[in-house]
C-alpha cells in the first residue's frame, strides 16, 4: 500500500517521494510496537501475572487469553474496517497509474478526478 500512496502523491506533486514514505512507515511502526509492547507489559502486569510460579491464577490465564485472542480479534476488525473503506482500490490505482502515463508524455490531468484519494489544499 505505501508504494499505491507513493504514485498518487507522486501524481499531485510531480516528484517521487519514495524513501520519505518508506522512512515514515518504518519509524511510526517501531513507535507502535514500542507503544504496544508497553501497554502489553503494563495490561500483563495488572491481571497478575507472575513468571516465578509454575502455574498462573484462572484469573490471570482468563486475562491472558483475554488479551491474545480477544485484543487482537478487535485491532484485526479494525484494519479490516480500514482496509474495506480505503478508497484506493485496483481499478482506482489503475487509473492513477495511467493518469501518471499520461502526465509524463505532456498531458494536462485534472486532479479532481481523484479528490476522492486526496486531501486537497485550496489555494488562497
Amino acid at each position: 500500500m505505501i508504494s499505491d500512496c507513493v504514485e498518487v502523491d507522486c501524481l499531485i506533486n510531480d516528484v517521487r517521494k519514495d524513501g520519505i514514505f518508506y522512512s515514515m512507515a518504518t519509524v511510526s511502526q517501531k513507535i507502535a510496537a514500542a507503544i504496544g509492547v508497553s501497554i502489553l507489559g503494563n495490561c500483563i502486569d495488572w491481571i497478575g501475572y507472575n513468571g516465578q510460579k509454575a502455574t498462573q491464577t484462572l484469573y490471570t490465564q482468563h486475562g491472558i487469553a483475554v488479551l491474545f485472542i480477544g485484543v487482537t480479534c478487535v485491532c484485526l476488525l479494525v484494519s479490516i474496517i480500514c482496509m474495506i473503506t480505503n478508497p484506493l482500490t485496483k481499478k482506482r490505482y489503475q487509473d492513477v497509474l495511467e493518469a501518471l502515463k499520461k502526465k509524463e508524455h505532456g498531458y494536462k490531468i485534472n486532479i479532481e478526478e481523484f479528490k476522492d484519494l486526496l486531501i486537497i489544499k485550496k489555494k488562497r
